[in-house]
């Protein structure tokens, strides 16, 4: 007994349901399909009417390439290279001026600094000094820093480069206290106290006098 297939192939038709040849729907009714008994082909529709086949390579074809116009930069464009410079030379022009106030500001804070241990040295020298000469002055003996040159005190400052010194001079008789109708006073002395400091560096130096008078 022949089966449904074997009739549809005796047919010559590769459909399995529908007419040997020609157009059908298939399924539900969303596609068509065309029979040819020559060559057991069948091709496939949608319901547009374009193959499927075709359809699908047109999917598959690549999009066309937009093409990128090309905008002509303004003439002004040429300006901004120069205006870049310009406001580089202006920032390293305001950095090199700030570096160097605050060198400045710290130049002026060191030597300010060694003005002022200088000054500190000088005036513990010539304490020393005056201190001395009341000392052998009134014990009727002669300081060592009555003498020409300056000599250097036994204290020697923190931080300071060379221990402060002074010498004192007796300038009496270059005085004159009175009228010349007065005769002098033997008794009276008149020392001149000259006292030396130096800061950190002997570049810093201050120098410091006093007089002092002695009745003996």
């Amino acid at each position: 007994m022949k089966t449904r297939n074997d009739r549809v192939q005796q047919r010559g038709c590769g459909a399995l349901w529908g007419p040997p040849c020609g157009f059908f729907y298939g399924p539900f009714y969303r596609a068509g399909h065309v029979v040819d008994c020559g060559s057991n082909n069948i091709s496939t529709f949608d319901l547009t009417g374009t193959p499927t086949t075709a359809r699908a390579s047109q999917q598959n074809k690549p999009a066309p390439k937009k093409e990128v116009e090309t905008k002509r930069l303004p003439s002004e464009a040429g300006l901004v290279l120069p205006m870049v410079m310009i406001f580089l030379a202006v920032m390293t022009f305001i950095g090199v001026t700030v570096i160097r106030n605050v060198t400045s500001g710290e130049k002026m804070a060191g030597n300010a600094h060694s003005q002022q241990m200088a000054f500190q040295a000088a005036e513990m020298a010539l304490r020393i000094c005056e201190l001395d000469l009341q000392t052998h002055i009134r014990a009727g003996t002669t300081s060592e820093y009555i003498h020409s040159e300056f000599v250097p005190i036994p204290i020697k400052p923190e931080g300071v480069k060379t221990a402060p010194a002074c010498k004192a001079m007796d300038i009496s008789d270059r005085l004159v206290l009175g009228p010349t109708e007065v005769s002098k006073d033997e008794n009276l002395h008149v020392y001149q106290v000259t006292a030396r400091g130096t800061g950190p560096t002997d570049l810093t130096v201050v120098m410091l006098q006093s007089s002092l008078r002695f009745k003996i």
